[in-house]
Order: structure tokens, then sequence, then C-alpha cells
């Protein structure tokens, strides 16, 4: 949601995935952030924010759809999404990709619209957020080989039921 344009809500709870319907008449219970899940799921939402205070990209034409870049909405074999979120500045644009499915998409190839090595900024796997820990460590090199209706492609890995981000680094 914090990816995809538009108003961006998190309800009460949300930030620290309260397992029980918000009940106006109580607290929220803060003290699941005793558990490692949820504290994950928070340090998540404040990386999160982070990346959304600190991306362009993300917030500069939520609301326009110069904004919104499709890479590939077609892959209901693999339950992947790949899209590209835009900013006034093509420097600040971000790559995303969702794996909506709980397989590690190993060596997924996605479109690229310019050349240069993709740069991993957001992982929801990461191991501080209790997920396994798939990654992408290293810079990843985009090749000149056409993909998704776009000039250059990447090979990334996506870890299950997850959403990588990821910054085109000019070379």
């Amino acid at each position: 949601m914090f990816t995809h344009p538009g108003t961006k809500l998190l309800f009460m709870g949300g930030e620290f995935g309260q397992s029980e319907e918000w009940n106006f008449s109580q607290s929220l219970d803060w003290h699941l952030l005793a558990y490692k899940p949820h504290k994950g799921m928070q340090m998540f939402i404040k990386d999160l924010n982070t990346l959304y205070k600190n991306s362009p990209a993300l917030y500069e034409k939520a609301f326009s759809n110069e904004g919104f870049e499709w890479i590939n909405y077609e892959d209901n074999e693999n339950s992947v999404l790949a899209f590209i979120r835009k900013g006034h500045d093509k420097t600040n644009d971000l790559i995303i990709a969702c794996n909506l499915t709980s397989i590690v998409r190993d060596n997924y190839s996605i479109g690229i619209p310019e050349k240069g090595n993709l740069k991993q900024v957001l992982n929801s796997d990461f191991k501080k957020y209790f997920g396994s820990g798939v990654s992408n460590t290293k810079l990843i090199k985009i090749d000149k080989i056409k993909r998704d209706n776009k000039p250059y492609s990447a090979s990334i890995t996506i870890p299950p039921l997850a959403i990588v981000v990821f910054r085109v680094i000019k070379i």
C-alpha cells in the first residue's frame, strides 16, 4: 500500500500487527510488542515510513498517472507484480516487485527502463522484520535485454510473500 499511488492509511494497531479487531473501549494490544513477529512488523513499518519520507517518487506524483508505471501485472502463474513509482526527478524513481506466494522467485527477470545497476533499498523479508532473510545483497547488473516492453532487464530475487524495492544506480 505504501508503494502504490494514493493516500496512505494505517489503522489502529496495524503498525505492529494487532491480531484482534480494534475496540474503541480499550487500549491497543501494545503488549504484543513483546513477541518477535509483532516487533518485526513495527520495525518494518518504521523503515517503510523512513523510505516513504526519503523517496519523493512515492509522494510527488501520488495522484497523477505520471507517477506510476506497470512493469508486469500479467504474471498470474508466479503471482508477481512489478511497477515503477516516479517523482519529478528521474533519479528518485523506484522499482517495486511483489511476490504474492510462499515460493522464492530466484532469477526473476523484470523489465527496466534504463541502464545501470539495481540497488535494493527495502525488503520486507529481512530477518529483523521476522522474515526468512532472502535478499538481494549485491548490486544487480541491468542487461541490455528487452523485457516487459522496456529496453533493459535485470534478474532479481523476490522473497516469499514479500515486497522488494530498488533504486537504479547509474554507472
